[in-house]
């Protein structure tokens, strides 16, 4: 399946360092959410976007500066 395998993709990303602190995939509404360590660094945004496309995930990108609860 292929919502399992970019899950998968993630996942390792993620747990590698490459992808900021936290990542998630809504798998009802197929949306990937990958949370920087710093919501107001652009250019660390823009880096994930570059890494999620070199890993084969090229759909749409949305920044959100929505700061998750601690």
């Amino acid at each position: 399946d292929k919502i399992d395998e970019i899950l998968n993709i993630i996942k390792n990303a993620t747990i590698n360092g490459l992808l900021g602190e936290l990542s998630k995939v809504c798998i009802n509404s197929k949306i990937i959410y990958v949370y920087t360590y710093d919501y107001e660094d652009i250019e660390d945004a823009y880096n994930i976007r570059k890494e999620l496309y070199n890993l084969g995930i090229n759909k749409s990108f949305y920044l959100n500066n929505r700061i998750k609860n601690k």
